[in-house]
């Protein structure tokens, strides 16, 4: 996993800064490679949205 924190990552991937409610938003989320994974699933598909990334993270928690 990358030395950088979990708000720095999505910043880098999605190359913008993230506004005070996305960092609001993420801090309900783990910092590990699940969610790393995540938001490079949905970048790599087009998709710089934190609620499709939620939403595979808590389906990705359901099927375990």
């Amino acid at each position: 996993m990358d030395n950088i924190n979990i708000y720095s990552y999505i910043e880098q991937e999605f190359g913008r800064l993230l506004s005070p409610t996305e960092y609001k938003y993420i801090s309900k989320w783990e910092d590990n490679e699940i969610t790393r994974y995540a938001v490079k699933n949905a970048i790599l598909n087009g998709t710089y949205n934190l609620k499709h990334i939620n939403n595979t993270l808590e389906n990705w928690k359901i099927k375990n």
